[in-house]
């Protein structure tokens, strides 16, 4: 009896499948997290282009109450999520201060700049809930292009 209990005991027969057994879950974990983390940097990416394009789109003539319609429409027609836009034109003088457009008051010899801003937002959703991390996260696209 000593024979046998001291062969099964000492036996590495199957070692690694309980070892698989025990990591496969944590390796299963970490690649969905990763492919979460894939389509959330694809997504953020989109985002920032759309707002590039938004911007281009009002510098060529477009109206900035089209660009939900004509842009995110165009980029994004198949996608369900709802966007938030928000544009808006500001002036600054060369120490970079915002200022209302209709007020500028720069330094003698300084003269105004005037940008067209776009900021998009939308809410991403994680494919499965992670402990520690909200399931939605509000992302934005940001561009900014200089009118004159």
């Amino acid at each position: 009896m000593k024979k046998i209990w001291g062969a099964y005991t000492q036996s590495e027969i199957g070692a690694a499948a309980v070892e698989f057994s025990l990591i496969a879950p944590i390796l299963i974990f970490m690649m969905v997290g990763l492919m979460d983390l894939g389509l959330y940097v694809r997504d953020k990416m989109k985002l920032e282009q759309i707002s590039r394009a938004a911007v281009d789109y009002v510098m060529q003539g477009g109206l900035e109450e089209n660009i939900e319609e004509d842009i995110i429409t165009y980029y994004d027609a198949s996608s369900v999520p709802s966007y938030s836009v928000t544009t808006d034109r500001v002036c600054t003088c060369s120490d970079g201060v915002a200022q209302t457009c209709d007020a500028v008051s720069c330094d003698f010899g300084d003269y105004s700049r005037q940008y067209f801003q776009v900021k998009i937002e939308r809410t991403y959703t994680t494919t499965f809930p992670y402990p520690g991390i909200s399931n939605e996260i509000v992302m934005d696209g940001y561009a900014r292009m200089r009118l004159d």
